[in-house]
């Protein structure tokens, strides 16, 4: 049975996130807040219509605050937004850079519960500090793994990554090739001689001898040190004349459409 401390319902409430990365052998070391590139909404409700969010956003805390390295101070007046009685749940939505999506922006939500239950009795008799005794565990580092190949430090992000794949652990995988560049989601990930093959849903065009060739972009990653080759991937060979496609050529790259795709448009 859950057990859950009770909360007044009209009473304010300092509130603590902690994050937390989930090891390969499961247990949870604290995490440091995520960069200030990847914006994020705390959404605290119970079971009725009214929420109460806070946020990181551009860089600026609406309703929050950063204690340290790993953890948010959340002030949430429950005085003035009156919520139904019931089991306090939350629900953590960071947003990614990430041209594979709609907007160019990849959302990732972590459900959990607060371990609060608000009721209109007195609250538990537990001590609240400065900054709150409430922390929660959200699972962060263990959804998204990040090769920034602008770092020398990338290959032993690498090493990590093989090292979850090779225990069946999922690896959400993004790289970034160059400063100026978003990182880019990989969508596909098979193993290779000697690592693994990083696909990304980027594809390239070049002409070569009167034809239009389209590249899907992937990464080798070597097993042994860590180190990214870029590659390319003949996807679909020699598809068209360069007079079929050559005015075509910056929508295929950038809108991410397949020669048939091209074809039915026309």
């Amino acid at each position: 049975m859950t057990s859950y401390r009770r909360w007044n319902i009209l009473t304010d409430l300092t509130y603590i996130e902690t994050f937390y990365e989930r090891q390969s052998d499961g247990t949870l070391v604290k995490a440091a807040i995520p960069d200030a590139g990847i914006d994020f909404t705390i959404d605290y409700f119970t079971d009725g219509a009214t929420h109460f969010k806070a946020s990181r956003i551009d860089g600026v805390y609406k309703d929050c605050r950063q204690v340290d390295e790993y953890s948010l101070e959340v002030f949430i007046p429950l005085s003035r937004r009156r919520m139904c009685k019931g089991e306090l749940r939350r629900e953590l939505t960071l947003t990614i850079p990430d041209d594979n999506f709609l907007n160019q922006i990849k959302s990732i939500c972590f459900p959990a519960k607060t371990g609060l239950f608000l009721w209109f009795g007195p609250s538990d008799n537990f001590k609240q500090t400065a900054y709150g005794e409430a922390i929660i565990a959200t699972i962060i580092n263990a959804s998204y793994d990040i090769i920034d190949l602008t770092s020398s430090a990338y290959p032993a992000t690498c090493l990590k990554i093989m090292e979850k794949l090779e225990k069946g652990i999922t690896a959400n995988i993004y790289i970034k090739e160059r400063a100026e560049l978003p990182q880019q989601s990989i969508i596909q990930v098979q193993k290779a001689d000697g690592g693994y093959q990083l696909f990304t849903g980027i594809f390239e065009t070049s002409e070569e001898d009167g034809t239009i060739k389209i590249y899907q972009i992937y990464y080798l990653v070597n097993r042994t040190d860590g180190v990214v080759t870029r590659k390319r991937y003949d996807r679909f060979p020699a598809v068209a004349s360069a007079g079929d496609y050559i005015k075509k050529n910056d929508r295929l790259i950038l809108g991410g459409y397949s020669p048939a795709d091209l074809k039915s448009n026309s």
